[in-house]
């Protein structure tokens, strides 16, 4: 039997499960070392939604080793997707230098970023939430009057003081509003909830900024506690090779951060 959150933790769930990432990912090699690939896992063709494959395989022209990524279903079938190329180190560099930014923006305007993240639409749930937990309250409360109401009438019956007729309209009538305040009772709470998960996430998303300082290297377990996935779009082909290719990257907790 497994009895959990029974003593203080020595590490966060967060950091456990991003440990538990690293140990599933894959760690292939190429001809002279084993390295991992941390990227993989994370990484998503924009058009076909497959994983991207990472590449370490020799180049024996120019004899140097390959680092590069490309759509899986393009490297198993040509036919069934483009390319999506790209090099490691840039997309590293391009996670390292968004995760910086983010990072900066959030410790020097917590307040905007959280305004941000939640928006207008937001500001308005707020209000719809506090009026949904007031209209709960209220349904609750009727609730425990309706019980009270179906207890009376059934004794008013019993002893008497009401036609069989009349008591069934009475029990129908409190039984069914009953039934629709609790159902109403579901979907509010379902609302409310919804809500505290994502002020929660919000939340925890901080205090995973404010744990990390140092963003001089990209280092995998920081990688992985911030990157939730990434998506490499194809470039223009009709612009030159060297054209950058978009990507987007979303976080864990927040999901994709606007900083324009």
């Amino acid at each position: 039997m497994i009895f959990e959150n029974t003593q203080e933790a020595i590490i966060d769930k967060e950091t456990w499960e991003a440990a538990q990432e690293l140990r599933a990912g894959k760690r292939r090699g190429g001809q002279y070392e084993a390295v991992p690939y941390r990227l993989t896992g994370l990484l998503y063709c924009a058009d076909c939604g497959k994983k991207m494959s990472n590449d370490r395989s020799v180049d024996y022209k120019y004899n140097k080793k390959r680092n590069n990524y490309l759509c899986s279903a393009y490297r198993s079938d040509t036919s069934s997707c483009t390319i999506h190329y790209i090099r490691a180190d840039e997309i590293e560099a391009a996670a390292l230098d968004f995760i910086k930014k983010v990072s900066v923006y959030v410790q020097t305007n917590e307040a905007g970023f959280i305004r941000q993240l939640r928006g207008e639409k937001n500001i308005r749930q707020e209000e719809d939430i506090k009026a949904a937990k007031k209209r709960l309250f209220k349904n609750e409360k009727r609730c425990s009057e309706l019980d009270i109401l179906i207890k009376k009438v059934y004794e008013d019956k019993v002893f008497g003081l009401i036609s069989e007729k009349r008591f069934e309209l009475l029990s129908n009538e409190y039984e069914e509003e009953q039934k629709e305040l609790e159902q109403s009772n579901d979907r509010l709470k379902i609302d409310i909830d919804k809500y505290a998960v994502d002020n929660m996430s919000i939340d925890k998303f901080i205090g995973l900024v404010k744990k990390h300082k140092d963003f001089t290297e990209l280092k995998t377990p920081v990688l992985q506690e911030f990157i939730d996935k990434i998506i490499i779009r194809e470039r223009d082909r009709k612009k030159p090779a060297s054209t950058a290719e978009r990507v987007n990257i979303y976080f864990n907790f927040v999901g994709m951060i606007n900083l324009d």
